[in-house]
C-alpha cells in the first residue's frame, strides 16, 4: 500500500511541476522573428490555422502561452508552413513566406502581459489585436529578404 501511495505522490508532484512551469520542451524547433503589424487587406500570415482564444487561461497565461506557441508550431509544420505567429493572445496564423516589407511593432506581450523583449531567438510572445508575434520554423528557403520598417 505504501508503494502505491509513493507512486501516486510522485505522479502528482510531476504533474504539478509540469503545470507550474509550462510544457518544458517543444518537439518543434523554431526561433522568434519579432512583432509585426497585420493588415486586413494583406495579411503577413494569411492562413488562420488555430483559434485557442476560447480556451485561454488568463490567470495562468505565462504557462498557457508557451504551450500555445508549441501547438501552433507543430500545426504550422504539419501543414508545411515556414512561418507562424500568435495574434490577439490566442490565434495562430501561418504562411509559407513573409512579405518583404513589414511594419515592426513594439506592442507584443510576454506571458506575464509585459512588453516583449526586443531581441533574442528564444522569446515566447503574443501579438495583440492586429499584431502578430512571428516565429520561423526555418525549414523552407525564403523567397525575398526579410526587411522591416519601424513605425
Amino acid at each position: 500500500m505504501r508503494a502505491i501511495s509513493a507512486w501516486i505522490l510522485v505522479f502528482v508532484l510531476i504533474f504539478v511541476t509540469y503545470e507550474a512551469f509550462g510544457q518544458g520542451s517543444c518537439p518543434a524547433t523554431f526561433k522568434a522573428v519579432g512583432c509585426y503589424k497585420d493588415n486586413r487587406k494583406m495579411r503577413i500570415l494569411p492562413n488562420h490555422i488555430m483559434n485557442a482564444r476560447p480556451k485561454i487561461d488568463w490567470t495562468n497565461y505565462h504557462n498557457f502561452l508557451p504551450r500555445l506557441v508549441c501547438r501552433c508550431a507543430e500545426k504550422a509544420k504539419k501543414e508545411n508552413f515556414r512561418f507562424f505567429g500568435i495574434q490577439y493572445y490566442g490565434e495562430c496564423w501561418a504562411g509559407k513566406n513573409l512579405p518583404s516589407m513589414m511594419k515592426k511593432k513594439s506592442s507584443c506581450i510576454d506571458g506575464h502581459f509585459q512588453k516583449c523583449q526586443k531581441t533574442g531567438p528564444d522569446r515566447i510572445c503574443s501579438g495583440k489585436a492586429w499584431t502578430n508575434f512571428v516565429f520561423d520554423l526555418g525549414e523552407v528557403s525564403v523567397q525575398e529578404p526579410l526587411t522591416s520598417f519601424i513605425v
